[in-house]
């Protein structure tokens, strides 16, 4: 252990603090505990470091006691401090956990956005392609027989719109007197009931 009397304190090793607690605050150095800066600060660095400053000190062990400011507005003060890091503490925690819980959550909702989109995409693709190559093929028998392909055209297209309705009627136009015998409600008029 190393110990520094009055007498002996010299200002020079202070100089280390910022070498070997370079990432910490003062503040919260105050609040670590005994394995925290075990773990921060191994012996072996702490020599190499003291090697370095030439000061000739071999530190053994790293033990720090109970610190206890003293009483009145020093320990008021003190307790604050200790209070507000808990609750920085508690609120990186709080943050954190709030991070984890949304930032997956819209990530997946953003891939799936993306997967649905390239599948839509892809769709397309295919879909113009093969509506390209059914084209080409009527185009190519179109220039064989223009007539009956045309025929053919119209048929299809007729058999497709027709086949959708249950209900058709097909007027003849030359037909005068259909309207007076049509029903709008379904049921027949005039003829056979």
């Amino acid at each position: 252990m190393v110990y520094f009397t009055k007498a002996s304190f010299n200002p020079k090793p202070m100089k280390i603090m910022p070498d070997i607690f370079c990432m910490m605050s003062p503040i919260r150095l105050l609040f670590l505990r005994v394995s925290v800066i075990r773990e921060a600060v191994p012996v072996k660095t702490m020599n190499q470091i003291l090697d370095n400053y030439g000061l000739g000190i071999n530190v053994i062990t790293v033990r720090l006691q109970n610190i206890l400011p003293p009483e009145g507005p020093v320990q008021d003060s003190f307790e604050d401090v200790n209070k507000a890091i808990q609750d920085m503490e508690r609120l990186i925690s709080e943050g954190k956990q709030a991070y984890n819980a949304e930032i997956p959550k819209a990530s997946g909702q953003a891939l799936e956005m993306i997967q649905q989109a390239e599948g839509y995409a892809t769709g397309r693709v295919n879909r113009a392609i093969g509506d390209t190559a059914r084209f080409n093929a009527v185009l190519a028998e179109y220039r064989k027989n223009p007539e009956v392909t045309r025929s053919r055209i119209y048929y299809e297209m007729m058999e497709e719109v027709l086949s959708n309705n249950s209900n058709i009627d097909l007027i003849d136009k030359n037909l005068d007197n259909f309207l007076p015998l049509k029903s709008l409600n379904g049921n027949q008029t005039g003829g056979n009931q």
